[in-house]
């Protein structure tokens, strides 16, 4: 530390003048630099002499090695990225294979739950035959006439949930049977005469006696559509008997684009394997049969993982492969992906002939250049000898002792010592840096002291303000989703500072079990100020909010922000205020009630719509003036609408020219992000804040906060509505 405080604190004296009769010390400094280079040069010449003689031995040896191991090391490290690249290619199509196997099975049963409930219910239902054109009734021998027509009335009320699921699903085919030998599909119309009887089918069969939701195996479908798997999954009338199976459809060859999505590899050949280890699809053909005794051998004793192995052929020829092995979670099938090591290994190869090719050819350069060298080196040797006989025997003792004394007083100095005082009469060049050390010393010391205070009192402020800035933080709901147990609702919010604490804040808690309050807040100024004022504000907005104590009922926003507005105003010497959004969620009924104390618009975006702004008329600032009444308004948010809120730090943040981001380009962002989640959103538009600001330093805190209506939730009486 000293030495860093010394170099900024020396000074020099340019003006001081020089005693023309002293002596030069430049002429001693070059005699005695001149001979110390000669004898050193003696002694390095025949040194380096026989290094470089040991090195030319010791270049021959190592080109040798780099030749064998570097194009090894590298044959290794394509080997691990291929086994990496393929094991995460498998993973990710098994997360794939996964997510469409589970899509089915959600699907099957919301079917087969509005199969059930027109069974159950059928005065609840009005007839609706079928669509001719979309969907039809098939029926076993047998059926009675009267019976087709009834059935056909009152089955058709599911072809909407059939329509709906063969849409969303893409090539799913829904379809279902009964225990009358009724069968509703949309894959073909039946030619006349023609029956179907799906109580003998392997789906009915396996659904029927297990009772419950189940994969078949595979089979030939019997309406024309290939090899086929089927999520079957029962329905019952209201005695609990079996009433029939509703099933969906999954043809193999739609399974392609899986085992093809994002190949890396000319010689990569996905396969997805049954659990007896038998391909039941694959990306290219591939005949062998010690490659099916391999699969049935990792399916029985690998979990997961990678391995190489190599496969003869029929003839003479080997070839070897790297392995990556995932078993899917939701079904007794695994996916394999199969990379050629030839392929792996071709840039390895290619490296290894190029790197030979230049090894040899530095070798010879290197040798050729170490032969110069001994060369250059005997003549400086023989010319460095001359001269160091010439000079030696002028070398003076007086130009070491006064160096000597310089030198123990600087370290000295160096240590910390600044009382030291250097005491040199030399009449030269040394004994006016003495001079000027002990006058840069003094002033030094004088500045160190007061360096001192000046740094520990900014180190004890900087720690206070660490410390506020942690407080700030964990003031902050960080947790997300915040409350888990709960799907009706998804929440996501962030907040960054300008300076160590910021004005800005956000809050969200339960006001009660069917009511969620979320506030956001921007206090005037900035820094310490400023965040005092907001944990003020916080706390007030959070404790009038729950609570109870007047007749067990809590307060709406508007009485919230009444009372937190007068106690604000109370002792409010330094004029400081806060725009404040609070709003409440219904949860059972999707109402939401808010106040705008003075904050910026809020955004929201309809399920299917854009963002667009929440257009209402701003009341007064909190803690501005004491009696104000705030009026409150309410809208009804449904699933998948979004409520984004949001304090000026967004809008307002500048770039390098001064330019200030802008609502227009807040909903402009926004609606780029708008099928992203709550999380994405707000992270992207902070990145986007970012880009915008071009390195432009953060003028005020930027705080944002989203809430998203996501399903249905149960009323207190238990009773479920659709928000």
């Amino acid at each position: 530390m000293y030495e860093r405080k010394f170099n900024n604190c020396v000074k020099w004296y340019p003006n001081m003048k020089m005693n023309k009769k002293s002596n030069s010390i430049q002429k001693k400094v070059i005699r005695l630099t001149l001979t110390t280079m000669l004898i050193s040069l003696l002694v390095i010449g025949t040194v380096n002499i026989i290094g470089i003689l040991y090195l030319r031995n010791e270049a021959k040896t190592v080109y040798s090695e780099l030749g064998e191991t570097v194009p090894r090391d590298f044959m290794s490290a394509f080997g691990q990225m291929a086994g990496k690249d393929a094991e995460k290619l498998t993973i990710k199509r098994a997360e794939l294979m996964d997510a469409k196997l589970e899509t089915w099975h959600s699907a099957s049963v919301i079917l087969a739950g509005v199969v059930e409930d027109i069974v159950m219910n059928p005065q609840s239902y009005n007839e609706n035959p079928l669509n001719p054109n979309m969907i039809w009734l098939w029926h076993a021998d047998g059926i009675d006439p009267s019976d087709y027509e009834y059935y056909n009335g009152l089955l058709g009320n599911a072809q909407g949930a059939i329509y709906g699921i063969d849409k969303s699903l893409g090539t799913a085919i829904s379809f279902f049977g009964t225990e009358q030998g009724f069968y509703i599909s949309g894959s073909r119309a039946p030619e006349p005469g023609e029956t179907f009887d799906p109580r003998g089918r392997p789906w009915y069969v396996a659904a029927k006696a297990a009772a419950n939701t189940i994969w078949t195996e595979i089979y030939m479908d019997a309406m024309g559509h290939g090899l086929t798997v089927t999520c079957a999954t029962p329905f019952y009338d209201s005695h609990g008997n079996l009433a029939g199976v509703v099933g969906l459809d999954m043809f193999l060859k739609d399974l392609d684009w899986i085992i093809s999505d994002g190949r890396s590899w000319e010689s990569e050949t996905t396969f997805i394997v049954g659990k007896h280890g038998e391909i039941i699809v694959s990306s290219n053909e591939f005949h062998d049969n010690e490659l099916r005794n391999i699969l049935e051998l990792m399916i029985s004793e690998i979990n997961r993982g990678i391995t190489d192995f190599s496969i003869v052929d029929g003839g003479e020829n080997e070839a070897s492969y790297i392995f990556a092995y995932t078993p899917l979670k939701t079904f007794p099938w695994s996916i394999v992906t199969l990379i050629d090591l030839d392929e792996v290994y071709s840039p390895a190869n290619i490296i290894r002939a190029n790197m030979e090719g230049m090894i040899e050819e530095s070798a010879e350069h290197t040798l050729n250049i170490i032969l110069l060298l001994v060369v250059l080196f005997a003549v400086l040797l023989i010319v460095t000898a001359f001269l160091s006989g010439i000079y030696s025997n002028r070398l003076a003792r007086s130009l070491t002792k006064p160096i000597t004394v310089l030198e123990k007083n600087l370290e000295s100095i160096a240590r910390g010592n600044l009382d030291t005082f250097i005491n040199i009469k030399t009449d030269d060049e040394i004994e006016r840096l003495a001079g000027s050390i002990n006058t840069m010393t003094a002033e030094l010391k004088d500045y160190i002291e007061k360096l001192t205070e000046v740094t520990a009192e900014k180190e004890r402020i900087g720690a206070e303000l660490d410390v506020a800035n942690r407080i700030q933080a964990s003031m902050l709901p960080c947790i997300f989703p915040p409350f888990p147990e709960m799907d009706s609702f998804d929440l996501y919010a962030s907040m960054e500072a300008a300076k160590e604490v910021g004005g800005d804040f956000y809050d969200f808690f339960l006001v009660d079990e069917n009511t969620l309050a979320v506030v956001i807040a921007d206090v005037s100024g900035k820094g310490v100020p400023a965040a005092l004022f907001m944990v003020i504000a916080k706390t007030l907005i959070k404790n009038n909010a729950q609570n109870t104590s007047y007749g067990g009922a809590g307060m709406s926003p508007a009485e919230v922000f009444t009372a937190v507005n007068d106690i604000l105003c109370e002792n409010n010497d330094e004029g400081m205020f806060v725009t404040a959004f609070m709003g409440y969620l219904d949860i059972p009924s999707g109402r939401f009630t808010y106040v705008n104390a003075g904050h910026n618009l809020p955004l929201i975006k309809r399920a299917d719509g854009d963002y667009e702004f929440l257009q209402i008329k701003p009341a007064f600032i909190l803690a501005g003036f004491e009696g104000v009444q705030y009026i409150q308004h309410e809208i009804i948010l449904s699933v998948g609408d979004v409520v984004f809120l949001y304090t000026d730090g967004v809008t307002e943040a500048e770039n390098i020219e001064k330019d200030l981001f802008s609502d227009p380009r807040l909903i402009e962002k926004a609606n780029e992000y708008k099928d992203c989640s709550l999380n994405d959103l707000v992270e992207n538009l902070k990145r986007e804040i970012v880009i915008f600001a071009n390195g432009a330093e953060q003028a005020d805190d930027i705080t944002m906060l989203a809430l998203k209506i996501t399903g249905e939730s149960k009323s207190m009486e238990g009773e479920s509505t659709q928000i």
